[in-house]
């Protein structure tokens, strides 16, 4: 059987007639469209899917233009953001990939192509109830990420703080997992359950009275 992690994943742009998009990843595009158009009443178009080499890639991707966005930021992983905007800043960090290949001695097999681009589609199902990422699903984590997320999760309550670096010293991780993981346990309210707030980025500590 494929290993999740290592195959191709979808890094995908939604789009609604209200000017919402959504930037997630995936390995089934179309699956995912169906998945969230049950909890939409606008009608929900493909803007943008860009085939990845892997899970981790792809998910790199994923959270930089999170966090690019984040001030446009509506709900979870919905935006007030131009798809073509999105588009120009994924052309501009694979090409910047591509400069620095030679000197990060990275292999070419990791940088995404642009061929690999799936035409926008025109029309997708049905009618819903809710506004964009009402009763969404969770944003899709691989098995390693979830049982990662839960273990994270009890260490910041045991030691009432929380950073990417810790993430990284507990768990051997690099940045751009610990980054991620970080980014859905703070949208999932967890850190605002535990009373600690953001005191820089990536860097949360109990509330003062």
């Amino acid at each position: 059987m494929t290993d999740p992690i290592v195959s191709p994943h979808f890094l995908y742009v939604l789009h609604v007639p209200s000017g919402a998009i959504k930037i997630g990843i995936t390995q089934n595009v179309d699956k995912r469209v169906r998945a969230i158009q049950t909890a939409n009443h606008e009608k929900i178009t493909v803007a943008l899917r860009i085939k990845m080499p892997s899970y981790e890639i792809a998910s790199a991707f994923e959270l930089l233009l999170h966090r690019r966005y984040n001030n446009k930021r509506i709900h979870l992983e919905w935006f007030s953001v131009d798809p073509q905007e999105v588009r120009q800043d994924i052309i501009f960090a694979i090409q910047f990939m591509k400069i620095m290949a030679p000197h990060l001695k990275l292999s070419r097999a990791i940088i995404p192509d642009l061929h690999e681009e799936t035409q926008p589609v025109k029309t997708v199902i049905t009618d819903a109830v809710d506004e964009p990422g009402a009763d969404e699903p969770e944003p899709e984590m691989s098995i390693d990420d979830q049982d990662l997320y839960e273990e994270a999760v009890a260490l910041i309550r045991r030691q009432n703080r929380a950073s990417i670096n810790l993430l990284q010293m507990r768990f051997s991780i690099g940045y751009t997992r610990a980054a991620r993981i970080m980014d859905r346990i703070e949208q999932s309210g967890v850190l605002k359950e535990f009373g600690l707030v953001r005191k820089t980025s990536g860097h949360y500590v109990p509330k003062t009275a």
